[in-house]
Formats: C-alpha cells, sequence, structure tokens
C-alpha cells in the first residue's frame, strides 16, 4: 500500500512461536503486530468480520482494502 507494510495480526500463548512468526512476517516485507495471547484470536477474528462486512457493502473498497495501526 504506497510503500507502507501491511500490517500482520499475531496471537498465541507460545512467545517464543510469536517472535517466530513475527520474524517470517518481518523478512516479507510485512510488518507484524503481536496481540498477545491466543484468547485475544476471538477479537482478531471479529475484527476482520467487520472489515470484510465494509469490503462488501455497495459503497465498500472492494477487496483491495486492508488494515493499518497507525500509531506513534
Amino acid at each position: 500500500m504506497n510503500g507502507t507494510p501491511l500490517d500482520v495480526f499475531i496471537a498465541g500463548d507460545d512467545e517464543a512461536a510469536r517472535k517466530q512468526v513475527a520474524d517470517l512476517v518481518t523478512s516479507g516485507g510485512l510488518n507484524p503486530v503481536d496481540v498477545g495471547a491466543l484468547r485475544h484470536a476471538r477479537q482478531l477474528e471479529g475484527f476482520q468480520l467487520l472489515h470484510m462486512a465494509l469490503q462488501i457493502r455497495e459503497a465498500g473498497h472492494g477487496w483491495a482494502s486492508s488494515i493499518k495501526i497507525v500509531a506513534p
């Protein structure tokens, strides 16, 4: 997206595994966002369901949109 790496949200109970996934994501030119424990996966699923609902609505952005966390 215009030179800005896309975010990849990572949840899991094993910190070392999350780090490995984050390293893989980074090596692919993407931005890992570690959300912590696996219990957050439910929120990530809801987040993505909302995103998909916005993509398919009549005035939506279609499948060309993505989610990006903007923070200082």
